[in-house]
């Protein structure tokens, strides 16, 4: 395999902010810095009876996270639950899977 040396200035777009997808690389930022991950692929094989619950249980909690997130009362308490460790909405399926 042969490796390209790539300048710094041949990088500097990069880090402006890049974000997309480029080749079948997805080009993302997460606290000012610039990551790259493979494109995911289709699953198109029949889950298994174990993954057919799980998926519903995480639609389930995703349902009940994106309610919190309409109730302005409730998003501010998931907003303080979380202290800046996760989002809100994370903190929400958190909970609901927690307890469900």
């Amino acid at each position: 395999m042969k490796v390209k040396i790539i300048k710094y200035r041949e990088l500097e777009w990069f880090e402006e902010g890049l974000s997309g997808t480029l080749n079948n690389k997805v080009y993302y930022r997460l606290n000012g810095k610039t990551f790259i991950r493979k494109v995911a692929c289709q699953y198109d094989k029949t889950p298994s009876p174990k993954q057919a619950v799980a998926r519903e249980r995480f639609k389930l909690a995703q349902r009940f996270a994106a309610t919190v997130m309409k109730d302005p009362v409730l998003r501010s308490q998931y907003v303080q639950i979380a202290a800046g460790k996760m989002t809100a909405y994370a903190k929400a399926i958190s909970e609901y899977l927690h307890t469900h």
